[in-house]
């Protein structure tokens, strides 16, 4: 399943939250990080490639926010704090 992380810097360190991966509706609560090498692993340990993993690293250097796209590794959602199952917590934006 792909999801969408957003995450944003504020001055207390990083903020984040999934989404679906048509970015329209969120399965996770806010989850906030003090420093960004932990947000990072997070990624990785989800599910994020490589690829995913420099894309994120240009808009933290860019903007300091951004989207990751992640194909979400089997059994490890639980970090992200996803609604389990999915299916229960679908709730569209707007």
């Amino acid at each position: 399943m792909e999801i969408a992380v957003n995450f944003d810097h504020n001055r207390s360190g990083w903020v984040l939250h999934s989404m679906t991966g048509g970015v329209r509706t969120r399965i996770g609560p806010w989850l906030f990080f003090r420093e960004q090498e932990t947000m990072l692993w997070l990624f990785r340990y989800v599910g994020a490639g490589e690829t995913a993993i420099r894309g994120a690293e240009q808009c933290i250097h860019s903007w300091g926010r951004g989207t990751v796209h992640i194909e979400l590794a089997g059994g490890r959602r639980n970090l992200l704090r996803l609604c389990p199952p999915l299916s229960d917590c679908l709730t569209p934006l707007g």
